[in-house]
């Protein structure tokens, strides 16, 4: 039901270019240790990056990043490669940004939060080339492991899913543990 179907509602838009991509991270944190489940979720968020073509890395990049963390995660090096082109061949992104993908984005006009703001202000600032999986993963694991000590458990996040309706908004840096780990 989550594909590239754009133009049945505003809502559905929005869903798909600013949540949909964590959502599909958070799910393959919970099936981590499943890689042909993780490598199908992959495929899933790839379908839609590849619609996301003519829009502007403000639209589309965070459906880019969230790819290339899944993908990582379950060694799916077709589905990464197709994320690290789209954001290579658009000039590439800032340091700060590949490795902190933001929870979620909003794409109106008036940007609320600050992590909108630090999305639009940091997006292409300084821009570098997204490095192969194996570097990706290696810079990732220390992105991770220095601004958090502690391990993350997909139960726990999981649970915590169904019970906190605002979850979404600060769920990116326990998503990225997961999948690194």
């Amino acid at each position: 039901m989550i594909g590239p179907h754009f133009g049945q509602s505003r809502d559905y838009d929005e869903f798909i270019l600013g949540l949909a991509p964590s959502f599909w991270a958070f799910l393959a944190a919970l099936m981590r240790k499943h890689t042909e489940a993780v490598d199908y979720i992959a495929t899933q968020c790839k379908i839609i990056l590849a619609e996301l073509e003519d829009l502007s890395p403000n639209a589309s990049f965070f459906t880019a990043l969230w790819l290339l963390n899944i993908a990582s995660a379950g060694y799916s090096n077709k589905q990464f490669e197709f994320a690290r082109s789209f954001i290579n061949d658009r000039g590439g992104i800032s340091e700060t940004i590949l490795y902190r993908p933001p929870s979620s984005i909003s794409l109106g006009e008036d940007y609320e939060t600050k992590s909108d703001r630090l999305w639009i202000s940091e997006l292409q600032k300084t821009p570098v080339k997204v490095p192969d999986m194996r570097e990706f993963v290696s810079n990732l694991k220390i992105a991770v492991t220095k601004s958090y000590s502690e391990e993350e458990n997909a139960l726990h996040l999981a649970f915590e899913v169904l019970l906190d309706p605002e979850i979404h908004v600060k769920w990116a840096p326990r998503i990225k543990r997961i999948l690194a780990s």
